[in-house]
């Protein structure tokens, strides 16, 4: 306390002095009582997290007042750091305490914000492999605040996101793991284990792991005696799919099939099975044929049978002989089968190819010479369709979709009328190569098979 002349004592009584700063948000200050006979007393100065400059005034009854300028200092936040700890966790489907968020300064020393608690915002980029909790607060006069992370299943990293407003987003990285790796099951299995050259058999895959089906694996299948694969389909469940086009063999072969299947977090494994092929297009018409040469014994010892299948397989397989297999269709991609397929212009020397689908659709025709061919294609309830193919001798598979179907009221007369014309001209054709085959004594598979077609195309004759 000071009079005109300097310090003085307070003789009388003691003397309350208020004291106030011009900016509470960087400090404040409480009154005083200068005792009697003293000449000062000491005041508390509370700042805050707010560093700056505040005006103090002094004010006391009967005394001039005063003023004095006091400042403060410290850290400024200005941006987010994000922690892990620890860095790497166990991909166990477990919560862990491990998402620290710290405010810092330009420096990267901690600091606190200086007016109010802060709301921080989380992210994980895959949430597959772990997820945050979506908020957390570091509240008013605190530097950093702990969060929760939640680990899947599915090792692997991702990348941790904190974000408020006013602040510099931080980020880290955080990498799960397995602790014990489980090995793949694969159980393969084929329908039809048996199938002719260039036939299609469906191979499914059923993997497992610990009991349970395993999902997004990646699925190969391979052949270790050739072969086409179509592309792999999952089919969801542990289930994956493959057809298989057989090739073409001479004798009956087995075609060992391996599926090979790989997931992040588990041991890879491998899975077989069998696919026999046949050459024969079908081994039940091959008794069929005794009936026939069964009234003329004696043309069986004729030479003229013997060298006629040994001169066209020996120069023609090794060149330009091979296996022509068609798949028909309709216009929505559905197989057809007791589709009638015959050869209307074929290589000279080569006899007329014909033959009906199987119940998926496929026709098979062996030792076709390479050369152009025209083939008709006639099933009922679709118009007839002629299809040019150039063949170069190698094994092909071709699919054919037929462009529409007899349903029309107006168009079922013309339709009938082409496909009667078609039917006489394969009639005639068939008989003739009846004819030619009774002949020459020629056991062919496909007797019973042509037999069975003039049967049913002998009401169509009528009308």
């Amino acid at each position: 306390m000071q009079n005109s002349s300097g310090y003085a004592a307070t003789n009388q009584s003691d003397i309350l002095v208020t004291l106030a700063s011009n900016d509470l948000s960087v400090c404040k200050i409480d009154s005083i009582v200068i005792p009697q006979n003293q000449t000062y007393a000491l005041a508390t100065l509370i700042s805050t997290y707010k560093a700056g400059s505040a005006t103090i005034t002094a004010v006391a009854t009967d005394l001039l007042w005063d003023r004095q300028s006091i400042s403060t200092f410290g850290f400024i936040p200005s941006k987010l750091a994000v922690y892990c700890i620890p860095s790497n966790l166990p991909s166990d489907n477990a919560t862990y305490q491990a998402i620290q968020v710290q405010l810092q300064d330009a420096q990267g020393r901690p600091a606190k914000d200086p007016q109010a608690d802060v709301n921080v915002n989380l992210f994980s980029s895959q949430p597959t492999v772990g997820f945050v909790s979506p908020k957390l607060t570091i509240p008013f006069g605190k530097t950093q605040a702990i969060g929760t992370f939640t680990v899947t299943n599915s090792p692997g990293t991702t990348a941790i996101t904190a974000q408020a407003s006013g602040y510099i987003t931080g980020q880290i990285s955080i990498v799960t793991y397995v602790i014990d790796y489980s090995p793949l099951q694969i159980t393969v299995t084929a329908n039809p284990t048996s199938v002719n050259n260039g036939y299609t058999t469906a191979i499914s895959a059923y993997i497992t792991a610990s009991g349970g089906p395993v999902t997004g694996a990646t699925v190969t299948f391979s052949s270790n005696n050739g072969g086409i694969f179509t592309a792999t389909t999952d089919r969801g469940n542990g289930y994956y799919n493959a057809s298989f086009i057989a090739p073409s063999f001479s004798i009956t072969t087995n075609c060992t099939i391996t599926v090979s299947g790989s997931k992040t977090g588990y041991l890879d494994a491998q899975g077989t099975t069998q696919v026999t092929v046949i050459p024969a297009p079908a081994p039940t018409p091959t008794p069929t044929p005794t009936p026939t040469p069964t009234p003329i014994p004696s043309a069986t010892p004729t030479p003229t049978s013997t060298p006629t299948p040994t001169p066209s397989p020996t120069p023609t397989s090794t060149v330009n002989v091979g296996t022509i297999t068609l798949l028909i269709e309709d216009n929505q991609g559905i197989p057809l089968n007791n589709t009638l397929v015959s050869s209307t212009a074929q290589p000279a020397g080569m006899p007329t190819l014909i033959d009906v689908t199987n119940g998926t659709g496929y026709v098979t025709f062996q030792n076709a010479a390479a050369g152009s061919y025209n083939f008709t294609i006639i099933k009922d309830g679709h118009p007839s369709q002629t299809e040019a193919i150039d063949y170069n001798g190698q094994p092909l598979t071709l699919s054919i979709a037929l462009t529409g179907s007899i349903n029309g009221a107006g168009n079922t007369r013309s339709n009938n009328l082409t496909v009667t014309a078609v039917v006489i001209i394969v009639a005639v054709a068939i008989a003739i190569a009846a004819s030619f085959l009774i002949i020459n004594r020629k056991k062919s598979p496909n007797v019973k098979k042509l037999q069975a077609l003039q049967k049913q195309m002998k009401p169509k004759f009528k009308t």
